[in-house]
């Protein structure tokens, strides 16, 4: 599998995001969880930080971010496209949100999010 993170790996402050988010969906908008996978790989290799299994067939790939989420961002955008591929739905489908948790937003990551449809979570306070 190709490298996601950085020449270090995954940094401590990530993981505790990503556990954070993975255990309280709530606290970032989502409900009617009905399963959680962490790292979850596509067909394709791919890894997505999360993705929620959600009631009525709908998903939620929700990548988490630090500092930098502009490739977050892009990630989770490709991670949609590959989740609506993965179950048979039009690549444009509602039932597959892409949502990027982070500590930091600027206007040039809210104008991406809003043209392509991801939805941005700002988590400006410490996780633990």
């Amino acid at each position: 599998m190709a490298r996601k993170y950085g020449h270090g790996g995954e940094g401590e402050e990530h993981k505790r995001l990503k556990q954070w988010v993975a255990t309280h969906p709530g606290n970032i908008g989502l409900t009617g969880v009905t399963k959680c996978h962490v790292e979850y790989v596509f067909p394709s290799g791919d890894a997505a930080d999360i993705v929620f299994e959600l009631s009525d067939d709908h998903y939620a790939i929700v990548e988490v971010e630090t500092w930098n989420p502009l490739p977050g961002c892009y990630q989770a955008l490709k991670y949609r496209v590959l989740k609506c591929a993965e179950v048979g739905l039009a690549i444009n489908s509602p039932n597959v949100e892409a949502v990027v948790v982070a500590k930091v937003c600027s206007k040039e990551i809210k104008d991406f999010c809003t043209k392509y449809d991801v939805r941005f979570v700002q988590m400006d306070k410490p996780v633990h």
